[in-house]
């Protein structure tokens, strides 16, 4: 053990124990530290990797430090009143570039490390360039030259010099097949371990350092293609000077992290899991401790043996080889039988050793230390086990203010770091992106309050919004996107009914038209059939022209009335017979005087061609006469039902009681 532990400039020496006869026998650690303390990382790279060992390893850190990680980044909003501008900013963000993944990883690293380190990838063309007739090709034209000695050499196929160095140069593209969303921009995210940071304390500034790791040292130097297209000359540079550190260019490189004491590594952020490290190295030891426990202690190790019975001992007069192998056959015999019963000459004995796993169990120890672990991470243990939310609990506010602080540094990354340069190598103008409001519980008080203050006018239309997480001026394009569809459907609706009407109106026109015919057919046929009956000359011309300056409906009102008078041989009110043997009918209005028809002529014809059509068509037009002609129809009816009364049908019921049999 060694005689002094150092903390930065302070050393804590170990005290030395005393035994009662007064020689010293033993060391003691100082009061302050414990077991732990041996093995508490020295640098902030170490800590990382305590760091990441524990993220992998513990349940509950991986759990509360993801959902850390993860609860902040809601719905982005795109904050700009040009709609076209809005979709191409939302497209590249959300479609090409998978922003809120990328955030999300690198809230991971903020909540995990403490630090996270990201810059953005333009696309770009590189080249060789020829230093003595600048003669260029594509990098990718592996067949003229070679990567030797971390440099590109070749024959220059225009001036034919050999062995040329060539030069590299990169040429910056905005766009590729798709004109509408710039390609192959990509976000990067890098690894704290491999960052190292010179930090200026006056003046606040930082210079960030990138070192190789063996794997990308291994790429350049054996010429990987994708790597030699990708990576900036100064990585090739730095390999080749074995340094394996590349200084990065101010304003390259975005990087924050998660406040903490000051100290000397002020410059990096300090994780959440540093204050439960010692915590998690006494959990470890519980844990292996219920390994142990379930190896050992759950099955129990079974013994039998010759049981004694009363003065007689059966060590002294039994054989035990061979009781051993008689215990051992009757328990085979068992295995294979489980009803199979032993019958043994001497009782038998049995004990069994462990098998008391839930005495000793460290389950509530355990629990205890995930308590003071989830105190030292700021997470209540319902956040942690996804328990039910209080909106009065202090932690619960404690954990709100934490999440909007993430999403504040997270808009300032995409507002300050990513539009600016995304505008300048695309050419748009610049947009302002932010977050959906983060709720931690749904307060349906406060939304019914904000709901009656919106009724009373103290609230606008985008405050209501706001409150359910949506987007103000996306549900403004769609209200707009819905009302012209409304109005293109109330458009078609009118034109439709329109086009109805105009229907209906010309069908009413052929009906009048064909009404008017039939009206001076029916003036024709009445016409001529006074004349056959020796009718008055003077009196039809006058009856017929009344026919034809009547309405068509009151026409044939008047004739249905006097042909139904005629047919059952009454005369209608006013009636009278003439000298010359015709019948006098007045109508119901009193528009024509006389005329006769001879229904019990003309109706059976009638009757006849109505029944001579099909039953569909009969019944409908059996239904129009009754509600144009409602007396001619129920005539016409009454004729049909004394022409089918001659084969009229049998309707009574069959009969229930089987007739009289023959008795034999």
């Amino acid at each position: 053990m060694p005689s002094g532990i150092s903390l930065g400039d302070a050393t804590l020496t170990p005290l030395r124990g005393q035994a009662l006869s007064g020689e010293r026998t033993q060391r003691y650690p100082t009061p302050f530290l414990d077991v732990a303390s041996f093995y508490q990382p020295r640098t902030i790279k170490s800590l990382f990797r305590w760091c990441r060992l524990y993220m992998y390893s513990n349940p509950v850190i991986s759990g509360v430090v993801r959902k850390k990680a993860q609860y902040p980044i809601t719905g982005l909003k795109y904050r700009t009143k040009d709609g076209l501008l809005r979709d191409k900013w939302r497209r590249l963000f959300e479609e090409h570039m998978r922003m809120k993944s990328h955030l999300g990883e690198c809230s991971l690293d903020v909540q995990g490390l403490g630090n996270a380190f990201s810059s953005i990838f333009f696309p770009h063309l590189r080249f060789l360039v020829c230093p003595t007739c600048s003669y260029h090709m594509r990098l990718d034209e592996r067949s003229r030259y070679e990567w030797k000695r971390f440099q590109f050499r070749g024959d220059c196929k225009k001036c034919g010099t050999k062995s040329v160095v060539y030069k590299i140069r990169d040429v910056a593209y905005r766009y590729g097949k798709d004109l509408d969303a710039p390609c192959d921009i990509r976000l990067i995210r890098w690894n704290p371990e491999q960052i190292e940071i010179d930090h200026c304390h006056i003046s606040g500034r930082s210079t960030y350092t990138f070192v190789i790791d063996s794997q990308l040292y291994r790429k350049i130097k054996s010429g990987h293609l994708e790597t030699l297209q990708t990576y900036p000359p100064e990585f090739f540079e730095a390999v080749k000077k074995q340094s394996r550190r590349v200084k990065i260019q101010p304003g390259r490189i975005y990087h924050w992290k998660r406040p903490g004491l000051s100290s000397e590594d002020m410059a990096w952020g300090e994780p959440a899991i540093m204050s439960s490290l010692k915590h998690l190295f006494v959990m470890s030891i519980f844990i292996k401790a219920r390994e142990q426990i379930a190896h050992q202690h759950v099955i129990p190790l079974w013994v039998l043996f010759p049981q004694p019975v009363g003065n007689v001992d059966p060590l002294r007069g039994l054989d035990l080889a061979d009781w051993r192998s008689r215990v051992e056959g009757e328990i085979q015999k068992w295995i294979q039988n489980p009803n199979y019963i032993p019958v043994m000459p001497i009782p038998l004995g049995s004990q069994f050793i462990g098998g008391n796993a839930s005495r000793l169990s460290v389950v509530e120890d355990i629990k205890a230390l995930e308590s003071d672990i989830l105190v030292g991470l700021m997470v209540p243990p319902e956040f942690a086990y996804s328990g039910s939310w209080s909106g009065s609990s202090i932690a619960i506010r404690l954990l709100e203010n934490e999440f909007i602080h993430t999403q504040e540094d997270l808009a300032i990354f995409v507002n300050r770091f990513v539009v600016p340069r995304i505008a300048r190598h695309t050419g748009w103008d610049p947009i302002e992106v932010g977050f959906s409001d983060l709720r931690l519980q749904d307060d349906v008080q406060r939304k019914n309050f904000y709901l009656q203050l919106f009724r009373e006018g103290m609230l606008s239309r985008q405050a209501i919004l706001a409150e359910t997480n949506e987007d103000y001026e996306d549900q403004r394009d769609l209200l707009e996107a819905e009302q012209e569809w409304n109005a293109e459907q109330a458009e078609k609706q009118f034109l439709s009914q329109a086009k109805a009407q105009g229907e209906a109106d010309l069908q009413g026109l052929k009906n009048q038209a064909r009404m008017s015919i039939e009206q001076r057919n029916l003036a024709q046929q009445i016409a001529s059939e006074m004349q056959a009956a020796g009718a008055d000359p003077a009196e039809i011309a006058i009856i017929q022209q009344k026919l034809m300056n009547m309405d068509a409906s009151q026409d044939m009102v008047g004739a249905m009335d006097a042909l139904r008078a005629n047919k059952n041989g009454n005369g209608a009110p006013g009636s009278q017979s003439s000298a010359n043997g015709s019948d006098r009918y007045a109508g119901q209005d009193g528009n024509f005087s006389y005329w006769k028809l001879n229904l019990n002529e003309q109706m059976p014809a009638w009757v006849q061609q109505i029944m001579s059509l099909p039953s569909n068509k009969r019944e409908a037009f059996i239904s129009n006469l009754q509600s144009q002609y409602p007396v001619f129809a129920q005539a016409l009816l009454q004729e049909m039902a004394q022409m089918r009364s001659g084969a009229e049908i049998d309707m009574r019921p069959m009969p229930e009681q089987k007739p009289p049999r023959r008795q034999t």
